[in-house]
């Protein structure tokens, strides 16, 4: 059965901070403030304080904190609702942890790329060195064209020499 009396503060902000976010934020008026509410009655957080405290309270407590604009800024929210933002030294532990992890990570990512880059790159200039090899073997013309160039890529060999096929 849900109680007439307010509900703390701090559990509506908890329960509706995701429902009056952004432009949310600044609706004051009591219908559209229950609209909101009653159009997100299927978040768990939202279900429990409806069954446990009125309708028309909770709407009047999530009015107030929209006038005092809580919910529109975090700074406001955590002034007026400090516990709720404090971080335990273990979580402060376990952040730091997850941070080096997330760090150490992108070092390994970052590693792997430019090992990728620098492997692309020698076999790029072994296949050109090889294409020269075996271009100069059967047209002496291509290779002597292929020395003068300064392709980057594979790629860019055999279309040069796709080229040069075609005009001969």
């Amino acid at each position: 059965m849900a109680k007439k009396n307010p509900p703390d503060q701090r559990v509506v902000y908890l329960a509706l901070r995701n429902v009056f976010m952004g432009a949310n934020a600044k609706v004051r008026q009591p219908k559209v403030i229950r609209k909101f509410i009653e159009a997100h009655v299927k978040r768990a957080d939202v279900a429990e304080l409806i069954r446990s405290y009125d309708i028309d309270t909770i709407c009047e407590t999530a009015r107030i904190l929209l006038t005092e604009n809580v919910f529109g800024s975090t700074h406001e929210a955590e002034v007026r609702f400090p516990e709720i933002f404090k971080v335990s030294p273990a979580q402060s532990v376990e952040r730091a942890a997850s941070e080096a992890e997330a760090a150490k990570h992108d070092a390994n990512v970052i590693k792997d790329v430019v090992q990728t880059q620098e492997k692309v790159s020698q076999d790029v200039v072994k296949l050109k060195e090889v294409a020269e090899r075996e271009v100069g073997k059967f047209c002496p013309n291509i290779l002597s064209m292929l020395k003068d160039t300064n392709a980057l890529s594979f790629i860019d060999i055999v279309e040069q020499v796709s080229m040069q096929s075609i005009k001969m």
